[in-house]
């Protein structure tokens, strides 16, 4: 019951957040409070904001809503603003890999998005702000460091400096969780509390608990320094549940504080089991609390290898589930780095911090100390090789049937542990093994773009890659882990429509990580084919022949789109892959004497009304068509009229916006169509967050 009570308050208090912004219409105007680092981006700057009033209204302040606004100019925390903004719901793209935005927004408390609309008056008003001056402090004080980034992110949870590169090298290692503030760290400074109040209790005994008071101030304030984020509150939260344990003289086990934490975080934000680093977190606590039982008995130097070695092990499921691969060097890392950060970098930084705050001026010469501190890190992170392990599906069950054999060995014969271990390799070796006949495409939810996967017998072929930004593409972040989770190395063939950033952005990222062995393309690139009119080749038994454009051209635009009518041979299914070709492209293709009959039909141009004349649906004559684009994009696809020609001929209509990922599986005669969104039981925070109802 008393968890029902929570959820239900938690969730009527989120319904409640959302209608205020929502029900006052789309352009308004807000005013609030800053409360997290705004960093740049390509059209201004973004960052998140507690809105308290909207039109003149106040909000009352626990129904306080927050949201990410996107502003012409950079605020700090602790400004007060007025701004006349465009909100809209939050929507994110849901495929089988890749980010989750609306999980994401949901953990952190963020209800809607807003843009300030340009042109109209705004007001900023700064207000003296203790962590905002701090942060000021320290970037001063590091402003010639080449470690900048890595130190704003030990002290305050901003993370936005670090480039790609280092991120990789941080992932491949296994050190990531020493950069990000976690529980670690945390720790680490309520340690250095411990031994300043430890000093202050030999005094006199009234100061007998002096060491946990100071552990506990030193450890929230580090906490708040982060922002509060859910490895903070989680180790903060764990260390005042052991200090109130201690002090009312209850014994519990280690696994009952955790559980006790657990309890703790879940009632004051349940959501915050939406985030990845909830599971994290939690997950690795409970196994070291498992390894420091098992290995109590051990020297010290063996139960620290030992430990660590068996957490890379137990913790490679996870790892494998979230981010697609586990570190094989991490052991060498962690037992490298994590006493260095231990011992001496964090806490050289905290002090750093203290005398940063007390004496700008003085603090100068111990931010060099801490400079020297990161070289050994940067070095070991140059001179290593990756050890970075790309995982499917298969080793991830592989992994977890491992470790559960391993906690749970003590409880089974090895007879049985042989043949588990035989019978899992077995099942996974052969569960994925599907005949010849069977095969699936895949229209990837890339948002107002095109990919499409085509997968057979363990191969894949690539219609169009989505787009690109600075920094990250849906190749990056999509594609690539997809086909990797299924067990692929790399791509057999990519084919792009035509050369716009939506349909061919990640171009570069296809050549650099999956090395596609044939590029086609209806204009010259670098060892690329023609893909122009009557050309064929088969694929895994699949007839793939070109019917648009008639000739390559020195650029490929929307009306020189190359599109593709594959064929089951030996099935006869046939599915039409139609790029952004133009209503005089679908004129000439209607006219001429090729087949273009098709079963399932990609819709030209995103359901433009420059395409999918009458006539071109007509004569392709579709059971299904699929439309991909970003669910209310600014150029309001698919257009009306367009999806009533699809429906008047009796074509079932899908798009991405709507459906998420979309997957047609072909097996023999048959064929099974789902969507991600559609299918299934889905959570009703999604519903709220993309239309603002319910």
């Amino acid at each position: 019951m008393l968890a029902l009570i929570v959820i239900i308050t938690h969730s009527h208090a989120v319904k409640t957040q959302s209608s205020s912004i929502f029900q006052a219409g789309q352009d308004i105007t807000i005013k609030g409070k800053v409360d997290s680092f705004f960093k740049q981006n390509s059209y201004g700057y973004e960052g998140y904001v507690a809105v308290n009033q909207v039109n003149g209204q106040q909000i009352f302040w626990l129904s306080t809503p927050r949201i990410r606004l996107y502003s012409p100019v950079a605020m700090q925390i602790g400004d007060e603003f007025e701004f006349v903004c465009t909100v809209k719901p939050i929507i994110g793209r849901r495929n089988e890999s890749g980010f989750d935005l609306e999980a994401y927004a949901m953990s952190q408390g963020l209800v809607a998005r807003a843009s300030v609309k340009s042109g109209r008056q705004f007001k900023i008003i700064t207000r003296s702000d203790f962590r905002r001056s701090l942060y000021e402090k320290v970037q001063a004080g590091t402003a010639e460091s080449p470690f900048r980034a890595m130190i704003m992110a030990l002290v305050f949870g901003e993370r936005s400096g670090i480039n790609q590169i280092l991120w990789q090298q941080l992932r491949d290692s296994g050190l990531t969780h020493l950069v990000a503030i976690s529980g670690l760290h945390i720790g680490i400074v309520f340690g250095i509390g411990f031994v300043i109040g430890s000093l202050f209790s030999r005094l006199t005994s009234r100061l007998l608990w002096a060491p946990y008071l100071f552990g506990i101030v030193c450890a929230f304030s580090y906490a708040w320094l982060a922002g509060f984020s859910l490895p903070t509150q989680r180790a903060l939260v764990m260390c005042i549940v052991n200090v109130v344990v201690l002090a009312c003289g209850v014994h519990l086990s280690l696994f009952q504080r955790v559980f006790i934490t657990l309890a703790t975080v879940v009632a004051f934000d349940p959501f915050a089991s939406l985030a990845n680093s909830f599971w994290l977190s939690f997950i690795a606590v409970c196994l070291v609390v498992y390894l420091v039982q098992r290995t109590g008995s051990m020297a010290w130097w063996r139960r620290a290898v030992f430990s660590q070695l068996m957490l890379v092990v137990l913790m490679a499921p996870v790892g494998i589930h979230f981010f697609g691969g586990v570190s094989w060097t991490s052991t060498i890392f962690n037992l490298l780095f994590i006493p260095w950060f231990s011992f001496v970098l964090v806490p050289v930084v905290f002090i750093a911090v203290v005398l940063t705050f007390i004496s700008f001026g003085s603090s100068l010469w111990i931010w060099h100390l801490v400079d020297w501190g990161f070289y050994p890190l940067i070095w070991a992170l140059e001179q290593a090789v990756s050890g970075w392990i790309i995982a499917d599906s298969s080793l991830l069950g592989l992994t977890i049937v491992g470790g559960l054999i391993w906690v749970l060995r003590a409880l089974v014969s090895w007879y049985a542990v042989c043949l588990v271990v035989i019978l899992s390799a077995l099942w996974f070796s052969f569960k994925d093994q599907s005949p010849g006949n069977h095969w699936q495409l895949d229209v990837l939810d890339v948002g107002h773009g095109l990919a499409v996967l085509f997968e057979k017998e363990g191969q894949f072929l690539l219609y169009d890659t989505g787009s690109s930004w600075s920094g990250g593409s849906y190749v990056r972040s999509v594609i690539a882990p997809l086909i990797y989770r299924r067990g692929g190395g790399g791509l057999h063939s990519v084919i792009y429509s035509h050369l716009d950033n939506d349909h061919a952005g990640g171009k570069l990222d296809i050549e650099q990580q999956l090395s596609p062995v044939y590029v086609y393309a209806s204009q010259p690139l670098r060892a690329s084919r023609a893909c122009i009119r009557d050309r064929q080749w088969n694929w895994q038994g699949l007839s793939f022949t070109v019917l648009w454009p008639p000739k390559m051209v020195p650029r490929a635009y929307n009306q020189h789109s190359c599109v593709i009518r594959v064929q089951d041979l030996q099935y006869g299914h046939t599915v039409l892959l139609s790029g952004d070709v133009t209503a005089v492209g679908e004129w000439l293709l209607s006219r001429g004497e090729r087949e273009i009959r098709s079963d399932v039909m990609l819709v030209p141009h995103h359901g433009s009304k420059t395409s999918s004349t009458a006539n071109f649906i007509q004569r392709v004559d579709p059971d299904i068509a699929i439309a991909s684009l970003a669910k209310d994009n600014r150029w309001h696809l698919p257009h009306v009229s367009v999806v009533e020609r699809y429906r008047t001929q009796q074509v079932r209509w899908l798009d991405t916006g709507e459906s998420g990922q979309i997957t047609i599986q072909y097996r023999a005669q048959n064929r099974h169509l789902s969507t991600l969104r559609q299918d299934g039981i889905a959570p009703w925070y999604r519903q709220m967050l993309r239309k603002g109802v319910e």
